[in-house]
């Protein structure tokens, strides 16, 4: 086993559907094992259509560095799944584990097409969907879905245009030599805000244009770690060059950096390799490695050793569900309130400053009238409060969120069904120089969880 840093963020690439033994039951169990071991992700690869003889050349070896003549890595009656379905697959028997393309052929499907794919994987998975694309290299393919293959670069960049549109207008509008659309209503939009991360495909210097313009991350392929570190100096060149599609000037730093490999060797050599592209700075490595079916849960285990994965060992939050109302955590002391106070945490936030000195003025006068739900809205009598009772409220709840480690700084999910509720938690976030970012819609346990993953939330408080 390895024993060096592992990169922040391990995941698989896989071919399903590429034979018999690669079928749903096996990406039921991969994908299972994968996410129980620790792995951050699994990636599903698309070709449309395969041919036994063709003339284009595959840009890729057969691993970073090789000499060898490059060659799909396919046999004969090749096929592979559809990446979106096989990407809504793995979400629906997982549940934090994100899926992703690993490339999209993004030019040979319109837009609008991509777009209701996109948005309901996102849903599906609720919002585990990364978006991995490229232009494609098998001109045999775009030959016969009747896309003109040397144009493929330009129909890429008018796309990523236009799925930006329909996941930022409500009513879309694009006009461009490929593709056109007026006021078009695209529903439900994803998830994630604006969409699912994009991560371009590809080490070009065209690539790298599209990534400062269009990416959320760059996606190198088979790169030895010179050509990653070089790909990183065209990278500054390209962004300092060409602002966001949003207008924005973004450095290095903006972009996520993915890097993925095909790798047939051991996996100590793997690793020293891993730990190469995570001295340059990648923050996530995929990998394409052969799994035997039969073998997969035991295979998958010495993958995960040799690079240092761990279950939970990518998770973003801690302590995921913390209940408003749950458990019996004692309320601060006046030491530890002036503990905060001589650290400047508590009360920075003017509504708290003025709710402790309501407490100390008016301690006993009922000042919230609130229903504990809709129900007893309708129903029941409404809650009554005095300042003192809703200050200790403030209390049990920070207390709760200290107890799992929330802190200055630190984004903290809400999901609450009332005023109250929601005014105790923003003041417990105050109290704790913490941000509060609501969720307006309802969501399960298990989505509340991949909604945390993706915005990088330290806690949830749910009802």
């Amino acid at each position: 086993m390895n024993s060096s840093p592992a990169p922040i963020e391990v995941g698989l690439v896989q071919a399903f559907g590429s034979n018999p033994k690669h079928g749903p039951a096996y990406v039921r169990d991969f994908s299972q094992a994968a996410e129980a071991l620790g792995f951050h992700s699994i990636w599903a690869p698309e070709h449309i259509v395969f041919f036994e003889e063709y003339d284009s050349i595959y840009p890729y070896p057969p691993e970073p560095g090789s000499s060898e003549r490059p060659k799909l890595p396919v046999g004969r009656q090749a096929g592979l799944y559809d990446p979106m379905m096989t990407c809504q697959a793995v979400a629906m028997h997982t549940t934090t584990l994100r899926v992703g393309t690993a490339v999209a052929l993004l030019p040979l499907r319109h837009p609008l097409l991509w777009a209701r794919e996109i948005n309901t994987v996102d849903h599906f998975s609720g919002g585990r969907l990364d978006f991995g694309i490229g232009l494609g290299w098998l001109e045999e393919e775009f030959t016969a879905l009747n896309v003109p293959f040397a144009e493929r670069g330009r129909i890429t960049d008018e796309y990523l245009g236009a799925l930006h549109a329909l996941w930022t207008q409500d009513e879309s509008t694009f006009a461009g030599k490929y593709v056109n659309f007026d006021k078009a209503l695209s529903f439900p939009k994803p998830v994630q805000t604006p969409g699912p991360p994009i991560y371009i495909g590809g080490e070009s210097k065209a690539a790298l244009r599209r990534v400062a313009r269009f990416g959320d991350g760059w996606y190198g392929w088979n790169m030895t770690p010179a050509q990653f570190e070089n790909g990183l100096i065209q990278l500054d060149d390209a962004l300092a060059e060409h602002p966001f599609v949003d207008g924005r000037t973004r450095t290095r730093a903006d972009v996520f950096l993915q890097v993925g490999l095909r790798f047939p060797g051991p996996l100590d050599e793997l690793a020293t390799l891993v730990e190469a592209y995570t001295a340059l700075g990648a923050q996530r490595v995929v990998a394409s490695l052969v799994v035997p079916s039969a073998q997969h849960e035991t295979r998958l285990r010495e993958i995960a050793d040799a690079l240092g994965v761990t279950p939970g060992g990518h998770e973003r939050m801690s302590g995921q569900f913390h209940r408003a109302d749950s458990g019996a955590l004692r309320i601060w002391s006046d030491e530890q309130k002036a503990d905060f106070l001589a650290k400047g945490w508590w009360g920075e936030a003017t509504f708290d400053s003025m709710l402790r000195g309501h407490v100390d003025e008016h301690p006993d006068r009922v000042i919230h009238v609130d229903p504990p739900n809709r129900a007893a809205f309708f129903h029941g009598e409404p809650m009554r409060l005095t300042w003192r009772e809703i200050d200790a409220k403030v209390d049990l709840l920070a207390a709760h969120l200290l107890a799992v480690g929330v802190g200055p700084g630190d984004v903290v999910g809400i999901q609450l069904p009332n005023v109250h509720e929601l005014s105790v938690s923003y003041l417990a976030m105050a109290r704790l120089g913490a941000i509060a970012s609501p969720f307006p819609v309802q969501y399960r346990e298990h989505e509340l969880t991949t909604l945390g993953n993706v915005a990088g939330l330290k806690a949830f408080v749910t009802a």
